[in-house]
């Protein structure tokens, strides 16, 4: 059965109770909650600290924040009157006492409130006043012990002690009645500050008393994760570590998987391997990412531990199909690692929805599937505990109601622990002495934005220039999802690159070097470098990926360059690839339309870095000395080809004039000079000048048209050209249920059959060629000869039609022709007058 509760106003307590002596109130009072108390009374401790210490000047209160356990209770108590006894000091007995009960589930931090300013809690206070020499001591002190303790206060501190100098140069007793006022509330505001920053009142200070120890560590990870070195700071995932402990006891290989943000990497580090460490004291740790060359870094990094006992952890195993491009390579470091497992434990860590990239390889898939374990997100006991113990390591107090608030915050929120030790850590670099303050959380803009107001103030400093590079830095640190389809959420992700990379073309490296380390430096932390062991080059990457999904102004960069930078990457890869194979002409990948844009690409200023330039130059002069060949070659073939014609047309006149030979010599002249037009046009469409070979082109074709010949190569040099001026469309044009869709044997036209009773032929961009009309009911399938020449239909399932294609394929293509070159053809002043009319009667412009 529950205890019963009395309800009533919290001033009756004191006020007409036993509890107020003959001496007024108690000096010192611990307020606790056990398991039993009704749950109403767990928030209320807080405000009752708080004013029995503001409105009653009670010297000091302890409150617990949240109830807990008598045991916890009793053993608190008794550590915290025994440091009590030892130095008198109230903060400092605290901090003591809660550091030796740091591992218990159930205890919260306590909140001091304490009017006692650093002193003793029984103490003589002197009453005299200050002299003018003491206070300048006192705040020439608070001077150089505020940029460790509080350095955002620095400017509030400057501006009442710098009335006060102005007022310590005259006497106290020369002063007027308005200047004694000024400096009693100057001196009452630095007191105040004295007291909030380092628990000691300003008289004390002035008096050369010691202010408490202050840990200025910090203990918040902001993006970075935890590892071994920051184990002390590493709490809530005690029963998530048990778990990983026991998995890898059982045996050699373990897969810690789970969302960005959810601590895999912290939880490994931080967590599993200092416990394993306990029980294996001579167990070494070796680190590796797999980066874009997997197995050098897998031979560096065990070259390291050769004949000891050790432990391989690969972290962001996902690295392995988002940097690492050769899947022979890829396979290889499967198999290598596969090989290890029997002879020495293995822990990796991956995001969870990498899951699939690893299924394609069975062995691994199989092996993962047997031994791995989910990390879930840190709920919110937990993140509680983390924070709290966190800050209680190093002595800082969170004020009533903030924990509450930020957690508040991160609830349901993705990647939750990164977003939290970031805030920590903006808050922690405006800490008030001890005190973590809600006006500071409000001022960096609470957890979801704390990340991008910290990159925000980061680029803002920064002049244009440096602007302009950040960006382009942050966006050469992200790889951009390009399997995401249209409405479908995007996993771009960070990535590893080379300091050198970072270099836009006509920069430099020790410029660009200096950028970086502002980016990673401790106003910062934005990134991270590291030397890789196996190349010793200097590598970047972003600090978390959380950087990249909470920053709008990255955001927004990406998705306003993501063609150009999705173009830049396949530059990158093949630039990598063409130096690493010393620069062989045939991994020169970019040409024709692709080279283009990569020269367009090319002019934008500081887009591109050295070795890409470079890539694309050799791409341009490439094309330009086959272009060269090419044009000599195409020369020579239009030579050849007129010789051919004209010798024919001269042959045609001399016959026609003795009156030697049949018309049927005039047709054979005539369809050569159709087959020298045809080769012209193909001369024409490989130099590029599309217009010129579309009326080249027309010449050959009506040619073939008027004399009722089929000319492949005329069909040909046509289908080519057209194919490269016209639009991509989709195939609309039935009015009916489509049936069936077939390709022609070339691969360059498609077939439709339709319940509209027609049958279409298309291009490959989707440009309708020709409809068939001929059908009485619905046409059920369709396909092609072998030759492609002939097409057949079927209606209704029972009735076969047969059509020839070869007197069908040269109308169409000469309407096409038509439409893209009239409006040239009328207006060039470069095209014989002939030319203007070669059109006339074909087709309708479009």
């Amino acid at each position: 059965m529950r205890n019963p509760v009395s309800y009533f106003c919290w001033n009756n307590l004191f006020f007409g109770s036993p509890l107020r002596g003959a001496r007024g109130l108690p000096h010192f009072t611990f307020l606790c909650t056990c398991e039993s108390a009704s749950p109403d009374a767990e928030g209320s401790l807080g405000g009752l600290g708080q004013r029995l210490v503001r409105d009653l000047g009670m010297p000091a209160v302890v409150a617990m924040t949240d109830k807990v356990t008598i045991k916890t209770a009793q053993t608190l108590i008794e550590n915290f009157y025994k440091q009590l006894r030892a130095s008198g000091e109230v903060d400092s007995a605290l901090h003591e006492a809660t550091a030796t009960l740091a591992k218990r589930g159930d205890l919260t931090v306590p909140a001091l409130f304490s009017r006692l300013g650093g002193r003793p809690l029984f103490s003589d206070q002197l009453d005299r006043e200050l002299t003018n020499a003491e206070i300048k001591y006192g705040l020439q002190r608070l001077g150089e012990l505020l940029p460790q303790r509080a350095p955002t206060l620095q400017l509030k501190f400057e501006i009442p002690a710098q009335k006060l100098e102005n007022i310590l140069a005259a006497d106290v007793a020369a002063l007027s009645k308005p200047a004694l006022k000024e400096r009693e509330q100057v001196l009452e505001e630095v007191n105040n500050l004295c007291e909030e920053i380092l628990d000691l009142n300003f008289h004390a200070l002035a008096l050369d008393r010691q202010p408490p120890t202050y840990d200025s560590r910090c203990p918040f990870r902001g993006l970075y994760p935890f590892r071994v070195e920051n184990r002390e700071f590493f709490f809530g995932r005690e029963q998530v570590i048990v778990q990983l402990q026991q998995k890898l006891a059982e045996h050699n290989f373990l897969a810690v998987l789970g969302a960005s943000g959810s601590g895999k990497s912290s939880v490994v580090l931080a967590g599993l391997i200092p416990t394993l460490q306990q029980f294996q004291p001579g167990l070494v740790t070796t680190y590796m990412t797999p980066s874009s060359n997997p197995i050098e870094q897998l031979q560096t990094t065990l070259s390291s531990v050769q004949g000891q006992c050790s432990i391989l952890v690969i972290d962001q195993f996902e690295e392995l199909f988002t940097l690492c491009a050769d899947e022979a390579e890829r396979v290889t470091f499967i198999e290598k690692l596969l090989s290890l497992i029997p002879h020495q434990k293995v822990v990796i860590t991956m995001r969870a929805d990498f899951w699939g990239e690893c299924a394609i390889y069975r062995n691994l898939k199989d092996l993962m599937e047997a031994r791995q374990k989910l990390i879930g997100p840190m709920d919110a006991a937990e993140l509680r505990k983390a924070m709290e113990m966190q800050a209680a390591q190093v002595g800082l107090r969170f004020e009533p109601g903030l924990s509450n608030s930020i957690l508040d915050d991160v609830q349901g929120e993705p990647g939750a622990m990164p977003l939290l030790q970031h805030a920590l850590l903006e808050l922690w670099k405006r800490r008030h002495g001890r005190w973590l303050r809600a006006v500071e959380y409000e001022a960096i803009g609470g957890v979801n934005m704390a990340i991008a107001q910290t990159a925000d103030d980061v680029y803002n400093s920064l002049s244009a220039s440096e602007q302009d590079q950040v960006k382009n830095i942050f966006i050469r640190l992200t790889r951009l999802d390009e399997n995401a389809l249209q409405g479908e959420k995007r996993r771009d992700s960070r990535r590893r690159v080379w300091l050198d990379e970072l270099v836009p073309t006509g920069g430099d490296l020790a410029s660009t070097k200096q950028l970086v380390q502002r980016l990673a430096g401790e106003g910062a932390r934005l990134v991270v470098t590291r030397v890789d062991e196996s190349t010793n080059r200097q590598e970047v990457e972003v600090a978390h990926e959380a950087l990249i999904r909470y920053w709008p102004r990255l955001l927004k960069w990406l998705d306003d360059n993501r063609i150009n930078l999705q173009l830049r990457e396949t530059i990158r890869q093949a630039a990598l690839d063409w130096e690493k194979l010393q620069k062989d002409e045939n991994y020169l990948v970019h040409r024709g339309a692709r080279l283009e844009d990569a020269q367009a690409l090319a002019k934008h200023t500081s887009f591109l870095n050295q070795s890409e330039t470079n890539y694309v130059s050799a791409c341009r002069e490439l094309r330009d000395r086959q272009k060269n060949e090419q044009e000599a070659r195409r020369r020579r073939e239009i030579k050849i080809a007129w010789a051919t014609a004209s010798g024919a047309l001269i042959g045609l006149l001399v016959t026609a004039c003795l009156g030697l030979e049949t018309w049927h010599q005039k047709q054979q002249a005539e369809i050569t000079k159709a087959e020298a037009l045809g080769r012209y046009s193909l001369s024409l469409s490989d130099y590029h000048e599309d217009l010129d070979a579309l009326v080249e082109g027309i010449k050959a074709g009506k040619i073939s048209q008027e004399y009722k010949v089929t000319q492949p190569l005329v069909i040909e040099a046509l289908q080519k050209v057209v194919d490269r001026v016209r639009e991509r469309n989709s195939l609309t044009g039935h009015q009916n249920s489509v049936n069936q869709i077939v390709f022609s044997p070339d691969g360059k036209i498609l077939a439709s059959a339709s319940d509209d009773k027609t049958v279409k032929l298309w291009d490959l961009n989707g440009k309708e060629l020709q409809t068939f009309k001929g059908h009485e009911k619905e046409v059920t399938s369709v396909v092609f000869s072998p030759n492609g020449k002939t097409l057949a239909t079927t209606v209704n399932n029972s009735t076969i039609i047969i059509w020839d294609l070869d007197q069908i394929a040269l109308a169409p293509l000469l309407n096409n022709a038509c439409n893209w070159t009239r409006n040239y053809l009328t207006y060039s002043q470069n095209r014989p007058e002939g030319d203007k009319h070669l059109c006339d009667g074909i087709g309708t412009a479009q």
